[in-house]
């Protein structure tokens, strides 16, 4: 079987999988299928890369406002009369806690508060950055004591910009959750920020919380050399896997002598 043939062949099999889902990865001109099908490894190596940033961030946000409202209200600000949540944060706070007495088999009160923040979905902590959170939660934060830390403050930048950069990793943490393509548009994310500045945007958030824990993630972090490399690299090695020449067996030496 010749290597066009091959690669034909392997591009129908993955398209079997889920047709929508690979038709994304073919460009207009593409000379053959390797060219789709190392796009999409490519987004796979990206969606790979980008979990340190996103697990970072995550991990940053959830602690430095549950560190914030404990100092304000006490490490179980989120039960009680202390601290009003609106309709939707109340709903995921519920929830939170049926699930977890369920699991646990003990009432919400008794856990301690660790379990019950490390539970809380991410867009439970991005919620509490929306401007109806302004007084009672960012008005808090929003300071050097918090999430800007060592960062002068004519550079310190509002609630609504650091709501943006939050959602921003929150919807690219879901994309990857589901499986979604996260390269095959420039904006997918957001209209004025491509990956590498949603990226760039994080990594900094989360040095203005903690400089040291920016330092551990940074270490782990790929995503700049997996971006810069592109595609290319990927299907260069396809072709050469795919297209490869196959040893000839004992059996087929004995015929060809014959």
């Amino acid at each position: 079987m010749d290597c066009d043939k091959t690669i034909e062949r392997t591009w129908d099999s993955l398209r079997k999988l889920a047709p929508e889902r690979f038709e994304k990865f073919r460009k207009p001109g593409d000379p053959d299928y390797s060219y789709a099908i190392s796009r999409y490894q490519f987004d796979l190596a990206l969606r790979e890369s980008l979990i340190p940033m996103i697990s970072g961030t995550e991990v940053a946000l959830r602690n430095v406002i549950h560190s914030c409202l404990t100092a304000s209200h006490g490490e179980r600000w989120f039960e009680g009369d202390s601290f009003y949540f609106h309709e939707h944060e109340q709903a995921a706070l519920d929830k939170n806690f049926g699930e977890l007495e369920e699991r646990r088999g003990v009432r919400s009160q008794q856990l301690p508060p660790c379990d019950i923040i490390s539970h809380l979905s991410m867009g439970f902590w991005v919620g509490l950055l929306t401007a109806k959170y302004q007084a009672s939660v960012w008005a808090l934060l929003g300071n050097d004591r918090w999430i800007h830390q060592g960062v002068k403050k004519e550079h310190f930048i509002g609630r609504e910009a650091f709501h943006i950069r939050c959602h921003n990793v929150r919807k690219l943490r879901n994309r990857l959750a589901h499986n979604e393509p996260i390269s095959t548009k420039p904006d997918i994310i957001h209209p004025n920020r491509t990956l590498p500045v949603i990226h760039a945007e994080a990594l900094e958030m989360i040095g203005w919380i903690n400089k040291r824990y920016l330092i551990t993630i940074k270490l782990t972090d790929r995503f700049e050399e997996v971006w810069s490399a592109g595609s290319e690299p990927y299907r260069i090695a396809l072709v050469e896997e795919l297209c490869k020449e196959r040893p000839v067996s004992g059996v087929e030496h004995l015929q060809l002598e014959g």
